[in-house]
């Protein structure tokens, strides 16, 4: 029994609808988690509004902070990059196993003092973004040629087995603020093996493939209706017209009758007739 072939499926970007652009968490936060300090509001927002992100591309997004109405200075963030992996029954299509992963970890500082309002642009690189999660060297791969595991884990749903990402985004602060009072977003990700741009450009290009060939069947089809009604056309040319039969006719007939015997001769009879007779005998 020879080996299994290997498939490899990759994933294309999700189209969303009135997807929410801007992600804001404003909480009432509590110093020792018991003295209050006011209120303070995170902000945040993809730029171009892009969920979908390419493999080993850039996640690019801006925070705004406003602490006008806080009284604790928020120092910096954390983000995450958080992967699900569910599976599922066959069946009952409930949730058997899990498997959690922090694919990247990273902070940015953010000093807003209180009663201020502040905007950062920031960005996290996917590159490598598993090569502190999977230990490949010893494992063997079916396709030797890629060494990152996450280019075999992009966002997918289906009925066993879903893989979803996750962007956390956590405010801390200059006194210890516990984790329920700290402002904290979550923002979805889908992580495909193709942009936003590759596939439109890829559904335009297929779109006109479609559209020349159906046009090139309108055009053949038009031009065989064409040829067709022609050769109609010429055949109808070739056949005389009813003028010409009766003209034809009367010519035929004015031409034989000319060689025609005369009425007072007798009918000559099937076969040889008299004078055919003679001829024969006076031939002899």
């Amino acid at each position: 029994m020879g080996l299994l072939p290997h498939i490899l499926f990759k994933s294309r970007p999700k189209i969303e609808i009135n997807n929410n652009k801007l992600f804001t968490s404003s909480l009432e936060v509590y110093k020792w988690n018991m003295f209050s300090e006011g209120n303070t509001t995170l902000n945040v927002s993809l730029l171009d509004d892009e969920t979908n992100i390419k493999y080993g591309g850039t996640i690019s997004f801006k925070v705004n902070i406003d602490n006008s109405k806080g009284k604790l200075t928020a120092n910096e963030i954390k983000v995450v990059l958080m992967r699900t992996i569910n599976f599922k029954k066959k069946i009952t299509k409930e949730t058997k196993d899990s498997i959690n992963n922090e694919c990247i970890v990273q902070k940015f500082n953010t000093k807003v003092n209180p009663g201020e309002i502040k905007s950062f642009d920031f960005s996290i690189n996917l590159k490598d973004m598993d090569k502190d999660t999977f230990n490949l060297k010893n494992e063997n791969l079916p396709y030797s040629n890629i060494n990152d595991m996450s280019f075999f884990l992009p966002s997918v749903n289906s009925s066993v087995l879903e893989c979803t990402y996750c962007l956390r985004v956590t405010l801390y602060f200059d006194s210890f603020v516990a984790y329920k009072h700290r402002p904290r977003v979550f923002i979805p990700i889908n992580i495909c093996h193709q942009s936003m741009q590759e596939y439109q450009a890829n559904s335009y290009f297929n779109q006109n493939n479609i559209n020349n060939i159906q046009n090139n069947i309108n055009m053949n089809n038009n031009q065989n209706n064409i040829n067709n009604q022609n050769n109609i056309d010429d055949e109808e040319d070739d056949l005389p017209n009813k003028e010409e039969i009766e003209k034809n006719n009367n010519d035929y007939i004015e031409e034989n009758m000319d060689d025609a015997p005369l009425c007072e001769a007798p009918a000559p009879a099937l076969g040889f007739n008299n004078n055919d007779k003679n001829n024969i005998n006076n031939n002899n």
